[in-house]
């Protein structure tokens, strides 16, 4: 193989290789996720971003004089700040470590325990999770999940934030009701845990004038070194 060849060659890999999506990754903040917790007949309630988890939670407690309905909320917003809303996706995926779920599935029980949810219109999103966004579009139902990591594809429902300007990339954890004496829950590890804290994995193509560049650049290199091996083989002649 000649050297023209080959150095054209080396233009288009490079060129084919800066054409791939590369994967970021943004990870959750404190400030970014929490849970709300309520009680139906108290004054009970309260958002807590520090907990070590964001959890779902609903119980039917008949034993508090007035039997009331105790529940948690979970909500978590990513920065979409790296990203314009001319960026496409070749992949998105929601990490999450699940360290414990519950569901009887009984007569009185929930046979779910909740499902992971997207808010389809972030467009009033701050990154602070006290928001409370309830999510709109089910990401995925928490019934048979096991202990561990979940890699969930929401490659479309991210796109469609990007595309239309939101600024964050919102979900929520959602109970799914109890019935009378009985509980479910789920629970993620939250930015607070230390470990294991939640993430979106995103890969962007690269948009066309970026790619054009580094072609244009790829070339360069190559006329540079063309023009060098002319310039060379010229001396050699009069010599």
């Amino acid at each position: 193989m000649t050297i023209k060849k080959r150095v054209v060659m080396a233009g288009l890999v490079a060129v084919s290789t800066m054409a791939r999506a590369d994967v970021m990754t943004i990870n959750s903040t404190s400030l970014g996720d929490g849970y709300f917790h309520n009680e139906s007949g108290s004054s009970y309630d309260f958002f807590d971003s520090t907990a070590t988890s964001i959890s779902s939670y609903h119980y039917y407690d008949p034993y508090t004089g007035s039997s009331s309905v105790q529940q948690n909320t979970g909500y978590i917003q990513f920065s979409l700040a790296a990203f314009t809303t001319e960026s496409t996706l070749s992949s998105a995926t929601l990490n999450l470590y699940l360290n414990s779920i519950y569901y009887s599935g009984g007569a009185n029980g929930s046979p779910t325990a909740g499902a992971i949810n997207f808010v389809s219109n972030s467009s009033g999103a701050t990154g602070d999770a006290s928001q409370k966004l309830g999510g709109n579009v089910q990401v995925v139902q928490m019934k048979d999940q096991a202990i561990g990591w979940l890699a969930l594809d929401v490659t479309s429902l991210v796109q469609g934030s990007i595309s239309n300007g939101y600024s964050y990339a919102c979900f929520s954890f959602n109970y799914d009701s109890a019935g009378y004496e009985d509980y479910n829950y789920f629970s993620i590890n939250s930015a607070d845990a230390g470990s294991n804290t939640p993430s979106l994995s995103i890969a962007a193509i690269p948009e066309p004038a970026t790619v054009l560049l580094f072609g244009l650049g790829g070339m360069g290199a190559w006329m540079l070194r063309r023009n060098s091996i002319k310039a060379k083989e010229t001396e050699e002649d009069r010599i």
